[in-house]
């Protein structure tokens, strides 16, 4: 079995688009593409490693407006945005399929 990564690089508009039109092709073909599980997960660290990034960005604004009349507080949408991938980045770190056992939850003894 492949080891998956999380992803860290950044993806450009033309890749995820060539991404989506491959993927598309094997759902349009019928062609078994297994379980997802691992994917998700290895995404959701990858989303996890944004949110950070995110959110010492947000801080470093913070910090560089301090002072004046502007700060990023005085957007609390950007923080309930960060709360919001926060969550989805954890949800899907945390996946695990209804129907099929987690071997990382069952060590082999």
């Amino acid at each position: 079995m492949a080891e998956i990564l999380p992803f860290t690089g950044q993806l450009s508009r033309e890749g995820a688009e060539r991404l989506t039109t491959v993927l598309a092709q094997a759902f349009a073909s019928g062609a078994d593409l297994g379980s997802r599980r691992s994917h998700i997960r290895a995404l959701g660290l990858s989303l996890g490693s944004l949110v950070e990034a995110l959110r010492a960005e947000l801080d470093r604004l913070d910090d560089c407006l301090a002072g004046t009349f502007l700060s990023s507080s005085d957007y609390p949408e950007f923080r309930a945005l960060l709360a919001d991938f926060e969550r989805f980045a954890d949800l899907a770190s945390a996946y695990r399929a209804a129907d099929t056992p987690d071997v990382l939850d069952h060590p082999v003894s």
